[in-house]
C-alpha cells in the first residue's frame, strides 16, 4: 500500500505539471505500481473466515466507493480554479493516504523466504510463481470465475473509460460530469454496504453472481437506449449495483476455490486481470464509440 500511494502521488504530480500530451501520457506510467485494492482485499481475506468474507470485501468496496463518490464532485469544483490545481490536490491526498498507512497499519510480519537445495535464484523464484499460478488456475471452478471476471471486467471497463465522453456528447460539462460520477459512487456505497450481505445470505454467492451478471446486461441495454439525463441516472442504478456486487462476490468465490496457501496467488491473478482489462478498455471503447456511436 505504501508503494501504491507513493505511485499515485507521483502520477498526479506529473499530471499537474505536464506541459504536453507526451508528458501527460508519461504521467500514467507510475500507475503500474498502484495495487491498493489488491492490498486491501488481501488484508481482509487474511483476517476473515469464509462466511464473512463477501460482506467484509463489500465494506472494502464501500470505502473506495466513498472516495469515488466524493472525488469527482470535488474535482469538478476544483476545476473552476484549474485542472492542474485538481491534480495537485489529488497528489496531496495520495501523500496523506501514504502517511495514514505508515501511521495506522500494523507492519507486515517478516516471512522466511523459501529456499531450494543449493540456494535460491531469481529464475527459481519466477518459476515457482508461474507454477503456483498454473496450479491455482487449474483448480475446479477457478477457470469459470476468471472468465466471468474477464468478460464483465472488460465490459465495465469500456463503460468507465468512455462514460465521460458519453456524458459530454449529451451536453454535460465538467461540474455535471462530476455530479453524475458522484451519483455512481453513492450507488456503489449503498449497494456494497447494504445489499451484498443480505443478498448473499438469502441467495448464496453463486446465485447472486449469476443474477448480477444478468442485471448488468440489462443495465447496459437500458443505458444505450435512453437519451435524457434522468434516464441515464435511472439506468446507472442497476448497472452499477450489479458491477460492485460482482466485484466483491467474484473475489470472495475465488478465494474459496483455492487452498489458503494459494489465496495470495489468486488475488494477484484477480487484480492482474482487472488491470489488464482497464488497459484494453479505453482503446476498445474508442473504436466502438467511433464506429457505433453512443446509443
Amino acid at each position: 500500500m505504501v508503494v501504491s500511494f507513493a505511485a499515485s502521488a507521483v502520477s498526479y504530480a506529473l499530471t499537474a505539471s505536464a506541459t504536453s500530451l507526451s508528458l501527460l501520457y508519461l504521467s500514467r506510467l507510475p500507475t503500474v505500481f498502484q495495487h491498493t485494492v489488491l492490498a486491501a482485499r488481501t488484508i481482509v481475506t487474511a483476517a476473515t473466515d469464509d462466511g464473512q468474507r463477501a460482506t467484509f470485501l463489500g465494506y472494502v468496496g464501500v470505502s473506495f466507493g466513498i472516495g469515488f463518490g466524493l472525488g469527482p464532485a470535488l474535482g469538478g469544483l476544483l476545476s473552476d480554479v484549474s485542472l492542474q490545481f485538481s491534480a495537485w490536490v489529488a497528489a496531496a491526498g495520495s501523500l496523506a493516504s501514504l502517511a495514514s498507512v505508515l501511521l495506522l497499519l500494523p507492519p507486515d510480519k517478516p516471512q522466511k523466504a523459501a529456499t531450494a537445495k543449493g540456494g535460491s535464484s531469481t529464475s527459481g523464484v519466477a518459476r515457482q510463481a508461474i507454477m503456483k499460478f498454473s496450479e491455482a488456475c487449474r483448480l475446479p471452478g477457478v477457470g469459470s470465475l476468471l472468465v466471468i471476471k474477464l468478460t464483465t471486467g472488460l465490459a465495465f471497463g469500456i463503460f468507465q473509460s468512455m462514460f465521460t465522453v458519453l456524458l459530454q456528447n449529451r451536453g454535460l460539462g465538467p461540474k455535471q460530469n462530476g455530479a453524475v460520477l458522484s451519483f455512481v459512487g453513492v450507488v456503489s456505497i449503498l449497494v456494497q454496504g447494504a445489499l451484498v450481505g443480505p443478498a448473499v445470505s438469502r441467495l448464496g454467492e453463486a446465485r447472486t453472481t449469476y443474477l448480477a451478471v444478468w442485471v448488468m446486461m440489462l443495465g447496459f441495454g437500458a443505458l444505450g437506449a435512453v437519451k435524457t439525463l434522468v434516464g441515464t441516472l435511472a439506468a446507472l442504478v442497476p448497472l452499477c449495483a450489479a458491477a460492485v456486487m460482482l466485484t466483491a462476490l467474484n473475489t470472495s468465490l475465488l478465494t474459496k476455490a483455492v487452498p489458503p496457501d494459494q489465496r495470495g496467488t489468486i488475488l494477484s491473478v484477480d487484480m492482474s486481470m482487472g488491470s489488464g482489462t482497464r488497459m484494453l478498455s479505453p482503446g476498445l471503447g474508442a473504436v466502438l464509440l467511433t464506429r457505433g456511436g453512443d446509443g
